[in-house]
């Protein structure tokens, strides 16, 4: 929608040409790993809370495995 307003407003190119992004399916996390990391983020006062509340966010969201499902 943004890219459409711009191009309707003369802010990019009308023929933006926007290159397609492929993506990997990598190994899905074991919920004890995610449990590990989320712990890790929520608890490491040696990084700054901003830094640490994105990656507890992404954790807390992801979906379980089908092998965690077993």
């Amino acid at each position: 929608m943004l890219l459409l307003w711009a191009a309707e407003h003369g802010h990019i190119p009308a023929r933006l040409d926007i290159p397609c992004q492929e993506f990997s399916t990598g190994h899905a996390l074991t919920q004890q790993r995610r449990l590990d990391l989320q712990r890790r983020f929520a608890t490491n006062v040696s990084i700054a809370i901003r830094p640490r509340a994105a990656p507890c966010l992404l954790l807390y969201a992801q979906p379980h495995s089908a092998a965690d499902r077993r």
